[in-house]
Order: structure tokens, then C-alpha cells, then sequence
């Protein structure tokens, strides 16, 4: 496992070799006026709340009520910037609170996605999702895949809610190497079946892009280590499944360096406050508006770093636009709540 000072010299690299080719790209400006691009195909998005843009209750514009959830279109997240950096269609069926498991099997436990650790109902029963479908997610994904080859990018960020329901289920809140183990086990089997079906059964030969989570605020702690751990079991699968993974760890550490390493002081990770908080913010686990742009920029370099921005996708202009913040700002949003 890469130390977290190689992680970040890795991820400044980037950025150095990015700045070098915004130095040789000519950028035109779009004129007064103009017409926006015609999209060049689809995006399918997959995941967690994370790739969903969930807002707890407590930060919904109607709270106490819940009526905004009626409205999937209310939530907005970094897959909405990479859409529009690269002129794509979002289809996006991601679901707060997906386990590897539960995109898999709607009955296997999730944390509060069809059910909250195998039991009661979760967020799909009460409220919509971004798009509508029966089953799991991931079989929405092969259907969708091989009913629209004009796709031409797939995203997913899973695995962080399985690391939740360890800590929540085991003895010693998933820190004994046998609890280690036996998640790494299952996240390896359960990605290794996602990306099968996604490349077999799907039949989808283009770009997969795996987020590496940022550093997981779990409790009001960050789960660095955890969340490395983790993260190296989605890029190995990633890996094989001959796709490509975004350093969203090292996108935030080298963010919140000014910052003495608070994600939250830097702008990345959403705040609240609540009655019982005095008045101070409350940090979540969530990306802020911020921190979805710095989530789609590490996609976008990705995709540019793996040879994969061509004529599929969009031209080099585009990429280079996007990291250089070319991207519509969402609403600012205030959230806690699931992954």
C-alpha cells in the first residue's frame, strides 16, 4: 500500500502535468451567446450517496418535512460536473447508503438503501431515486448498458457503506485483522462481480472510473487508515477490470494541506448546524459543492492519464477546460447523513 506522502507526490504530479498541457492547449473562449454543445452520448453513474448528492433531513430547505425528497432532481453531485464538462447525458442510479453487496442483491444489508442492515425498508421505498428501476442497481446497470451502446463513460464509487456496517456489526468495530480480513474478502468478491457483469455480461467496453474515496469522516473521526484499506482493494479490482481509478484521497488531502489537513476548514466536506450544536458547525462526511468539483476533476484526469478522452468522449479542449474549473458550480449545499 502506497504511504500517504506518496499518494500525495503521486497526485502533484498530476496537477504538474496538467498545468503543462493547459501551457500548449489553446483555450477558445466561448463566444457571447453561443449554443451550448450537443451531447455526445450517455454517462452511467453508480454508487452511493456520495455519487447521489444526498441531504439529510436536518439540512432540507423544508425541514422538518420531508417533501424535498420527493424531488430527485434537488440533488446534484460531482457526477453532474463531469457530465457537463464532457457533454454527456447523466443517467445516474445511485443509491444512498449501496453496499457492494446490496447493488447486487436488493435483500443483501445496506445502510439504509433498500433496507438498514437487512431489516425494515430504506431510502428506495419511501422516495425516488434519480432514475426508476426494479431489482438492484446493478442489474439496471447491465440492462442499461446493453440497450444504450452509445454510453461512453461508467463512474462508481462503492464500498464505504460496507466498511460502515463492519464497524457497526463486529466486536471490535472492524479494527481486528480478522474483521479487516473478512471485509477486504467481501468487498474483492463483490467488485469482482460488479465489474464482470459490467464487462461481460454488458458487453461495455469503454472507460470505468473508480472513485478512491477521500479520507471518510466516520463518528467525527477521519478513518484515514480504513479508508486506504479500502481504497486498495477498489483499485486492484478496478485494476483488473481494465478500468481506472480517481485519487479522490489524495484530491482532498493535498486540498486541506493549507489546513492543517481539516477537509472541513477547507471547504471540501459539508457543515450544519443544528439547535443542540450552539451554533458552531457540525462537520459531515459528505462533499461540499467544492468538494464534488475536486471529485470531477480527479475523473476527469483519470480519464485523461488512461488515454481514454478521444473522440468517445470529449475533445482535449474540453478535458483541459474542466481542470481548470470550467465547471457549472452547483447550489451550495449543507448536508449530513449516509454515504
Amino acid at each position: 500500500m502506497m504511504t500517504l506522502k506518496a499518494r500525495l507526490r503521486s497526485y502533484l504530479g498530476t496537477i504538474v502535468i496538467v498545468l503543462l498541457i493547459q501551457v500548449v492547449v489553446i483555450v477558445v473562449p466561448e463566444a457571447a451567446g453561443a449554443t451550448t454543445p450537443p451531447l455526445r452520448g450517455t454517462y452511467l453513474a453508480l454508487g452511493d450517496s456520495i455519487a447521489f448528492g444526498y441531504v439529510p433531513v436536518q439540512a432540507l430547505p423544508t425541514y422538518p418535512s420531508t417533501s424535498w425528497y420527493n424531488d430527485p432532481a434537488h440533488f446534484r453531485s460531482y457526477a453532474n460536473d463531469v457530465a457537463s464538462a464532457l457533454h454527456l447525458q447523466l443517467v445516474n442510479a445511485s443509491c444512498p447508503g449501496e453496499t457492494t453487496a446490496s447493488m447486487i442483491d436488493p435483500r443483501a444489508p445496506s445502510n439504509r438503501c433498500e433496507n438498514y442492515m437487512g431489516h425494515g425498508g430504506g431510502y428506495r421505498r419511501f422516495w425516488p431515486l434519480h432514475v426508476r428501476y426494479s431489482g438492484s442497481q446493478l442489474g439496471f446497470a447491465v440492462n442499461y448498458l446493453r440497450s444504450h451502446p452509445q454510453t461512453k463513460l461508467v463512474s462508481i464509487d462503492i464500498g464505504a457503506n460496507d466498511l460502515r456496517l463492519c464497524q457497526l456489526t463486529t466486536k471490535a468495530q472492524c479494527r481486528s485483522a480478522s474483521e479487516k480480513e473478512r471485509l477486504d474478502a467481501s468487498l474483492r468478491k463483490n467488485l469482482g462481480v460488479i465489474f464482470h457483469a459490467i464487462r461481460i455480461k454488458a458487453r461495455y467496453r469503454g472507460p470505468i472510473v473508480a472513485l478512491e474515496y477521500y479520507p471518510l469522516l466516520i463518528d467525527g473521526r477521519l478513518a484515514v487508515h480504513s479508508t486506504e484499506e479500502i481504497n486498495a482493494v477498489i483499485r486492484r479490482a478496478t485494476l483488473a477490470a481494465r478500468g481506472s481509478t480517481a485519487d479522490g484521497f489524495g484530491a482532498f488531502v493535498s486540498a486541506a494541506a493549507p489546513y492543517g489537513g481539516d477537509q472541513c476548514a477547507a471547504g471540501l466536506q459539508i457543515r450544519y448546524r443544528t439547535n443542540s450544536s450552539g451554533g458552531r458547525f457540525i462537520c459531515n462526511m459528505h462533499p461540499s459543492p467544492l468538494g464534488d468539483r475536486v471529485i470531477a476533476k480527479t475523473i476527469l484526469a483519470a480519464l485523461h492519464q488512461r488515454h481514454v478522452t478521444d473522440r468517445r468522449l470529449a475533445s482535449q479542449e474540453s478535458v483541459v477546460n474542466a481542470l481548470n474549473g470550467k465547471i457549472p458550480a452547483p447550489q451550495v449545499r449543507t448536508t449530513q447523513g449516509l454515504l
